[in-house]
């Protein structure tokens, strides 16, 4: 390859990587919207510094929105195989992760989720608050309820054994999956702590970072606290440890 054909490599993918910033920037502005505010005028939205034009019908909601998004997201991140591993990573940090301060409160389009057990024993952390705050059910310790999402990441039961970091990353897994396919909610991530802080279940912060890093692309209407954000973008990485 001579040095001509590297450099139109190297604008086309700085071209990419410019595009795939703007739609995330822009899918967090729309995901930020509340959803009695999103009025679509049927115009086309145009998306500052891309090609990309959005026609949106009057019938559109958001979520349609967000979806659509999405579904561009994934496909210029395809086209940018060819990226350095170095470069990617560096995007990922800029753009893959939607972070919040402070406390989570409850809105129309908030998911709380919480550090849970199999038996649904509510009663202490961020497990009590979404039993307070967020319609979690006492007895039920997994999945969608009310306005929260309970990730399993104990055991309670005596002579039972531990829930392993593996089980804890697939249980991550199975949260992604429900978010991707509830694009106009914002699942809220409710820990909190340092890397070096333990949680309730046992495991420290980095190594819970570590599980919702390791379980896959991370959907874009997963936001993390602004704590867990800065760690996990840290040079070097504690959730490397």
């Amino acid at each position: 390859m001579n040095e001509k054909e590297n450099e139109q490599n190297r604008i086309a993918e700085s071209e990419l990587v410019e595009t795939l910033q703007n739609l995330n920037k822009y899918r967090e502005k729309i995901a930020q919207m509340k959803p009695e505010d999103f009025r679509p005028t049927g115009e086309y939205f145009q998306i500052e510094g891309t090609t990309f034009q959005l026609k949106m019908s009057p019938e559109a909601t958001r979520g349609d929105l967000l979806y659509f998004l999405s579904y561009i997201r994934d496909l210029v991140k395809r086209k940018l195989r060819t990226v350095s591993s170095e470069e990617e990573d560096k995007l990922k940090e800029k753009t893959n992760m939607n972070h919040y301060t402070g406390n989570i409160t409850p809105g129309m389009d908030i998911i709380f989720v919480f550090g849970s057990n199999p038996e649904g024993k509510h009663g202490a952390g961020s497990a009590k608050v979404a039993l307070q705050k967020f319609g979690a059910k006492y007895g039920k310790g997994d999945g969608l309820h009310g306005q929260s999402y309970a990730l399993i990441t104990t055991e309670m039961r005596k002579g039972w054994p531990r829930i392993t970091l593996e089980q804890i990353t697939d249980n991550v897994r199975r949260l992604y999956e429900v978010a991707r396919k509830m694009p106009d909610k914002r699942f809220m991530v409710a820990y909190r702590n340092q890397p070096d802080q333990r949680t309730l279940c046992g495991y420290t912060g980095a190594q819970m970072m570590k599980c919702f890093l390791s379980a896959g692309d991370i959907p874009d209407n997963i936001w993390f606290s602004e704590e867990w954000y800065k760690a996990m973008n840290s040079k070097p990485n504690k959730t490397n440890q």
